[in-house]
């Protein structure tokens, strides 16, 4: 094999608990789904051990030594003893917005790589995602996942339901070190809901299910970038409204998908630039 090429979606967080520290890090559980924007990577081989990186669609903002993907490949290079790769990453997942895209990109190398050199050590691959960032191990995979601890304990959710989207990106970035901070600043707790909503979604009470959807970052981020509170008022005019990740993308989730066309075209005709997804 000479090339190798792997898609990865990007995700929603439906449901983010804060339960506490450890260790100087916030202990997290959150239920996630891929949804049907994604990020195309392909790896090909060299003859040397020199790494190249092309990126297209969105830009990649960052110069190549600072790109996720680029480090990826470096460590993998070292970590498996091989020649290096020309790195072809098609970026349609937007950076900074909640959604997983710097982690989709990890995770795609990791595999792209895995193929491409025969890697079958998965031990090692599942290693190194747990130590490139918090979602890159529950993005390896499809599905839905409830992702526990520091994003290192990743349990796979059995559910074929299907759910229908609005996303509205909010202008701006968070970093999600500043978003902790001023969550535990705030100091506002709020009972955990992912346990329920796992339950609720495996026997496909739907309706329930999206009703108690939340993300206990969503105050703490509106604090970072007010906007994020516009757009959700302006999603919960049309369904519920939720906040992904540390933001600042948010969604407005739908059981059914003529609902969400309806809603759809409501807010388009109104002027406001959203996104039609769905998970997968």
């Amino acid at each position: 094999m000479k090339k190798s090429s792997v898609k990865i979606n990007a995700k929603i967080n439906l449901t983010l608990d804060v339960l506490g520290t450890e260790k100087g890090y916030h202990v997290l559980s959150s239920l996630t789904a891929p949804i049907n924007i994604y990020d195309k990577i392909t790896l090909k081989k060299r003859e040397d051990n020199l790494i190249t990186l092309k990126c297209k669609g969105i830009s990649c903002e960052v110069d190549t030594e600072n790109n996720n993907a680029y480090k990826t490949a470096k460590k993998c290079v070292k970590l498996f003893d091989t020649n290096g790769v020309d790195i072809i990453l098609e970026k349609k997942i937007p950076v900074g917005a909640g959604l997983g895209g710097s982690s989709a990109d990890i995770a795609g190398v990791l595999l792209a790589f895995a193929n491409l050199y025969n890697v079958t050590d998965n031990e090692k691959i599942e290693d190194l995602a747990k130590k490139l960032g918090s979602d890159v191990l529950s993005m390896l995979t499809g599905g839905y996942k409830i992702i526990q601890g520091v994003g290192d304990r990743v349990e796979k959710v059995n559910s074929s339901q299907e759910f229908y989207l609005i996303l509205l990106h909010s202008s701006g970035r968070i970093s999600s070190k500043d978003c902790y901070w001023v969550y535990d600043s705030l100091n506002k707790k709020r009972l955990p809901v992912t346990d329920k909503a796992v339950e609720l979604l495996k026997n496909g009470k739907k309706k329930e299910f999206i009703e108690i959807l939340g993300n206990n970052l969503t105050e703490a981020s509106i604090a970072l970038l007010p906007a994020i509170k516009e757009n959700l008022g302006i999603l919960s005019q049309v369904g519920k409204a939720v906040m992904t990740g540390s933001g600042s993308m948010t969604y407005a989730i739908f059981a059914e998908k003529n609902e969400r066309d309806i809603a759809y075209k409501k807010l388009t005709k109104s002027g406001i630039k959203v996104i039609k997804a769905q998970t997968v």
